[in-house]
């Protein structure tokens, strides 16, 4: 049995039959990356629940005073109690305008972060900018919380030790020792707290393949 000839290529000569090519128009989609995506809502969380907290913080060094005056109305045997427990709170805040400093500065660098969290998510090409500088910020507000923290550890434990003498509910012996490890201990938590995400931030964005692709952003490739 002989064959059928062969099918004509487009030279004019015989050559195999073509693949079908793509039935869908325009280049092959890019699959893009979901970091920016992860890394954003991460930032906008952490940002969104700073600026509450750190909100709360400026208002409530501006209601201790009201409190005290609340408090300050007892009477009777209770007084001395009421007392010991003002002199603690006023203790252990030895500076109200650094502790307001510190949770204002807070709060900016939580709007801060907010923002940048969005601009990522959105893949824009200032994510980047915003997250280094909001990362250098935090850094210097967590000394200065940690600053706050120790003068006020230290005050709260001198506080208590001097109720240990007075005729008033006094405190166990070896309390006053107790919390100045305790806020030694609070301190280095909170600062390990407050540069750990910076600390990732700066990591990340350092990376050359980031940035790499935060500049596509900037031209158009998302």
């Amino acid at each position: 049995m002989t064959q059928g000839p062969e099918p004509f290529g487009v030279d004019g000569g015989h050559s195999p039959v073509a693949m079908a090519p793509p039935t869908v128009p325009g280049a092959l989609p890019v699959r893009l990356s979901q970091w920016p995506v992860v890394l954003g809502v991460v930032s906008i969380v952490l940002g969104g629940g700073g600026v509450l907290s750190n909100a709360c913080g400026v208002f409530s060094v501006f209601a201790q005073g009201l409190f005290a005056q609340l408090m300050s109305g007892g009477q009777g045997a209770s007084s001395a109690e009421v007392q010991e427990q003002m002199a603690l709170m006023q203790a252990g805040m030895p500076y109200p305008w650094l502790s307001v400093l510190a949770s204002f500065l807070a709060l900016i660098t939580s709007v801060l972060l907010l923002i940048a969290g969005i601009q990522c998510v959105r893949r824009r090409s200032m994510a980047r900018a915003l997250h280094l500088v909001w990362a250098g910020a935090r850094t210097v507000v967590a000394v200065l919380i940690c600053v706050v923290m120790y003068f006020g550890s230290q005050g709260q434990a001198q506080a208590i030790q001097g109720m240990g003498g007075t005729g008033g509910a006094g405190m166990p012996p070896g309390m006053a020792g107790f919390m100045s490890v305790f806020g030694v201990v609070m301190i280095v938590v909170m600062f390990a707290w407050g540069v750990a995400y910076p600390v990732v931030v700066l990591v990340w964005f350092s990376k050359q393949k980031v940035k790499a692709e935060v500049q596509g952003w900037a031209k158009g490739v998302r």
